[in-house]
């Protein structure tokens, strides 16, 4: 598989957006542009320091024993995905409790009470969303060969 920086820096943009998108829609805040800039710069500091810091040497290791495949990159987002999401929790867990100190339960008691969070189900998600635009981005041509393939004129 290629390497693109096209890819490196447009394929993680889309997580980003959608998640300040929903958060900014869902929080009803009056400075609505504020809320936007503010979710999405952190979510674009998670997104983009997870694909050049986990997902690119993953895809890297993964092309050594692989050939890697369409399925092969959405499922490795989906798993960088969740392995992102347990840190957080984990950073939740440890500032939830009774003076902002660990709760009363364990930590995979609370993993289990936030199953029915959507968040839960986002990082797996968004984690697809970039690894299937870093494979479209890719693998689509450029102007430049389109511009080759330009069928010939009539004679």
């Amino acid at each position: 598989m290629g390497f693109s920086w096209k890819s490196v820096l447009l394929a993680p943009l889309p997580a980003p957006l959608a998640f300040s998108l929903l958060f900014t829609a869902s929080s009803g805040a009056k400075a609505a542009l504020f809320s936007f800039v503010f979710f999405f710069s952190l979510s674009s500091v998670i997104s983009y320091s997870t694909t050049i810091l986990l997902f690119l040497p993953a895809v890297y290791c993964l092309s050594k024993f692989v050939n890697v495949r369409f399925t092969h990159l959405c499922v490795l987002g989906i798993l960088i995905g969740a392995a992102v999401y347990l840190p957080l929790t984990w950073q939740t867990y440890m500032s939830s409790g009774p003076d902002s100190g660990p709760p009363q339960g364990g930590y995979f008691n609370f993993l289990a009470g936030s199953w029915n969070d959507p968040i839960t189900f986002a990082f797996p998600l968004c984690g697809l969303l970039t690894a299937m635009f870093f494979w479209l981005l890719n693998h689509l041509p450029s102007k430049a060969k389109w511009r080759m393939s330009a069928p010939p004129s009539p004679a």
